[in-house]
């Protein structure tokens, strides 16, 4: 039999001498052929189905980054405060000073427990956002960012290490804020812990604020790794102290005092000058901090610096008596004024000349109260009373004629 191969892709075909044909496999080389396009397909297949995946974890990838970053932020701070996104540090700052006094807790005592998670709030935000580094890294993470960490390389630079708690990060500090940290934004804002009042803290009308705070623990300054020295948590370090008096018309008018103090620092001996702003209204007692500006304290590691407070005292006035935000005075007329009527003046603490008539017969210990001439009152934003006492001196002794005219008459 003959064997004809028309060419190396055709099928051959056996001749034999009969007159019947038959066919037999395709070549090796076809079949080699088709294995290749078999594999060429499934490769294919393979990189198709392998983009498709790629395509849809990038697509996922981005979609969950970008919510999380940008419609799961967390606490709005901005909403917060009530200022837009643009905000600049002085419109920031004038919404922080009006909530902080709308919220105090010593301002709501109806309502203390709401206030204080108010005042809280608040207080870190504006914390956050009057912080450049601190808004930059909230504005690009959102709180969850700021408080879980983010990424080593993220905003800040090599000098801003967060990452702990963070997935993937390289170790470092993340920002948390405590209800004793409210507090000490607050002082620093205002330069006291107490705006309003003074006294034990708030006047001593209550537990005040600095007490209020320390229930809740936490430890006191910052554990938010942006740079800010702090005290450590480990040490309840005693404040530096100085008592310091000023005149009533200082109080009422508000004052500055400069101090020349010298503290003991971890570089050596060395002297500061604080310039202690006296705030209108303030009253004994009231404490102005200045926070780890007094120095090193023996007993304490030399890196833990203590607070500078300076406390407000009162001089005793020669013609008022200050009971909170009213002052009280005297007045002496002689028994014909008390009689037949007169008019008095009264010098008030402003200075001002205050003219007060006195009709009919006034008895010795009449109080006359004239509205608005007393203290500054910080929590109503207004002055109090001044409450005028009358005195009527009697005479030591009558002359004859005087005795006669008044037996003649009848009262």
């Amino acid at each position: 039999m003959d064997l004809h191969l028309s060419s190396p892709f055709t099928v051959g075909m056996v001749h034999v001498h009969s007159s019947s044909c038959i066919d037999i496999f395709p070549s090796s080389s076809l079949y080699s052929l088709f294995n290749w396009l078999q594999i060429f397909i499934l490769w294919f297949s393979y990189c198709f189905a392998s983009l498709s995946i790629h395509f849809h974890l990038i697509q996922y990838y981005y979609r969950s980054h970008k919510l999380a970053y940008t419609t799961n932020m967390g606490v709005d701070y901005y909403k917060v405060l009530g200022v837009g996104k643009k905000a600049t540090a002085s419109e920031i700052k004038k919404a922080y000073h009006q909530l902080a006094l709308k919220y105090h807790p010593d301002k709501n005592t109806d309502n203390r427990e709401e206030a204080e998670r108010k005042f809280k709030e608040v207080s870190e935000a504006y914390d956050v956002l009057s912080d450049e580094k601190k808004r930059k890294i909230y504005d690009t993470y959102g709180e969850e960012g700021l408080k879980g960490g983010v990424p080593e390389g993220g905003p800040g630079g090599a000098g801003m290490h967060f990452a702990q708690g963070f997935p993937g990060g390289a170790g470092g500090a993340t920002y948390h804020f405590s209800n004793n940290d409210a507090f000490h934004v607050f002082e620093r804002f205002f330069g006291s812990s107490d705006p309003f009042a003074g006294g034990e803290a708030f006047g001593g009308g209550g537990p005040g604020l600095h007490r209020v705070f320390r229930g809740f623990g936490g430890p006191q300054g910052f554990s938010s790794g942006f740079g800010t020295p702090q005290t450590s948590p480990n040490y309840e370090v005693p404040p530096m102290e100085y008592t310091f008096a000023c005149t009533l018309e200082e109080i009422y008018a508000g004052c500055t005092k400069k101090f020349n103090v010298q503290r003991i620092m971890p570089t050596g001996p060395e002297k500061k000058l604080f310039e202690v702003k006296v705030q209108p209204g303030y009253k004994k007692g009231t404490k102005i901090r200045f926070e780890r500006e007094g120095g090193t304290m023996d007993g304490y590691p030399p890196n833990v610096l203590a607070d500078m407070v300076f406390i407000v005292d009162e001089k005793p006035h020669p013609r008022f008596k200050r009971h909170d935000s009213d002052l009280s005075t005297t007045v002496k007329i002689n028994l014909k004024q008390a009689l037949l009527g007169t008019t008095v003046s009264v010098l008030g603490v402003d200075g001002e000349s205050i003219s007060l008539p006195l009709t009919g017969v006034t008895k010795n210990g009449r109080k006359l109260r004239v509205s608005g001439k007393g203290m500054p009152d910080r929590k109503l934003n207004r002055r109090g009373d001044l409450y005028v006492t009358v005195e009527v001196e009697m005479p030591e002794k009558l002359s004859e004629e005087t005795k006669r005219l008044i037996e003649q008459c009848t009262f």
